[in-house]
């Protein structure tokens, strides 16, 4: 196994990689800067392995399950990500989608 150093290091994880880690460790290392230790390399999760996001159509549809069994605080939060992923659509959308929301809000 290589030695572990920043040429080695980038390598493996270049600059910009997204990964979640499961159980981290932050503490302060030797020369007084913060760090983050992990100790299962299964800890570590590289964006790539990661779901997809859900799409603003499965949110609307998670919303209206929500909606039709009476669980308002659920559907208001699906509408809202739902918005937060349509903020450039049409007005006509967005009217629609906010009307769905405050129902939701109206009702929980």
């Amino acid at each position: 196994m290589d030695p572990v150093t920043p040429k080695n290091a980038n390598r493996v994880l270049p600059k910009g990689t997204k990964v979640v880690i499961l159980d981290p460790y932050f503490k302060m290392r030797l020369d007084n800067r913060s760090g983050i230790r992990v100790d299962d390399p299964n800890d570590v999760i590289f964006g790539s392995e990661l779901p997809l996001p859900k799409t603003s159509s499965e949110f609307k549809e998670e919303a209206a399950k929500h909606y039709k069994v009476g669980n308002y605080k659920e559907a208001s939060f699906c509408f809202i990500k739902e918005l937060e992923l349509l903020m450039s659509s049409s007005d006509l959308i967005l009217f629609t989608l906010l009307s769905n929301a405050s129902l939701c809000f109206s009702k929980a």
